[in-house]
């Protein structure tokens, strides 16, 4: 884990690598430990008064930011999938957001009625129809990359 890979995720995604304010890294908690050892950016003379060092945080490397999500999986092989016997390994995402969408079918509803009269409660039930979809591209276009057989 090192800033030449890290480079060659970003340009694997050609055209849709290019603006950092379009991207976004998702990984898991020891991937992102690894993000704040990289010498970048732990010490104040590389980094200034962001630097791991003082903040203990990184929101965001060369300009794209970083979520650490505790539901990305830490334990796959070196083909990057789970096999149940190689635990060792984790990977990480780089993904361009503009090329993701969320619809919104129907807004959220809520309603309230009272539950038995001798109760002095109600009943609140809400829901709303959303979707999650990402723009059609061809097979050569690659809005998303996937780093794997990377060590935890």
């Amino acid at each position: 884990f090192n800033t030449t890979l890290l480079r060659q995720l970003r340009a694997a995604m050609g055209k849709f690598g290019s603006n950092p304010r379009e991207l976004l890294w998702i990984c898991g908690p020891s991937v992102y430990t690894q993000f704040l050892a990289i010498p970048d950016v732990s010490t104040v003379d590389k980094f200034g008064p962001q630097a791991t060092v003082l903040q203990g945080a990184l929101a965001a490397y060369q300009g794209i930011p970083i979520v650490n999500s505790e539901h990305f999986r830490e334990d796959l092989n070196a083909s990057g999938v789970y096999d149940g016997i190689t635990t060792t390994l984790a990977g990480l995402l780089l993904v361009n957001t503009t090329r993701w969408y969320l619809g919104q079918r129907r807004p959220i509803t809520v309603k309230m009625m009272p539950d038995l009269p001798s109760q002095d409660r109600f009943l609140l039930a809400s829901y709303q129809r959303k979707d999650f979809q990402g723009h059609v591209q061809g097979a050569v276009e690659k809005s998303v990359v996937y780093g794997y057989n990377v060590l935890k």
